[in-house]
């Protein structure tokens, strides 16, 4: 009894993470535009601000935007789901007998979650070229090294 005590809460914050990022995160393919902006384009298009620096060809754009759209089109009945089991986990006390079943089918719905974005990209990644393949790793860590920065600069405020 004392993992589910620790299983549960772990569960539950994996579930709503995997629930928030799977609603806010539709990705928009390369040429298109995000309502959020540039300032927060990532969270919606976690692979967009990659591909945008690798100036695809546009049969390139072609092929992950009709990617992006099967993805998207796969996604809405997970979507649907996580939205259901949330709602359900919301309303449903620790205690009563069903709620280890909401835990499980959230525990899957993450998982699936993340094995849909892990696809996504490996079939963006399965249509770049060499050259572009070999050129992520750098801009990665540039963003990272500008992020670490805009870290440190705010956090002394």
């Amino acid at each position: 009894m004392n993992k589910m005590r620790l299983l549960i809460p772990a569960t539950l914050v994996a579930a709503t993470f995997a629930t928030l990022s799977l609603a806010q995160s539709t990705p928009t393919a390369p040429g298109t535009s995000s309502s959020q902006g540039n300032g927060h384009f990532r969270h919606r298009a976690p692979f967009a601000h990659l591909l945008h620096k690798l100036k695809l060809s546009a049969q390139q754009k072609n092929q992950i935007h009709g990617l992006v759209a099967q993805s998207r089109a796969e996604r809405s009945t997970l979507l649907s789901s996580l939205r259901a089991n949330h709602a359900a986990l919301e309303s449903t006390a620790p205690t009563d007998s069903g709620y280890a079943s909401l835990v499980a089918t959230a525990q899957a719905n993450a998982t699936a979650a993340v094995q849909a974005r892990a696809d996504l990209w490996s079939r963006i990644y399965g249509v770049l070229t060499p050259d572009q393949k070999a050129q992520i790793p750098g801009i990665v860590a540039t963003e990272q090294a500008r992020h670490a920065q805009w870290q440190a600069q705010h956090s002394n405020s």
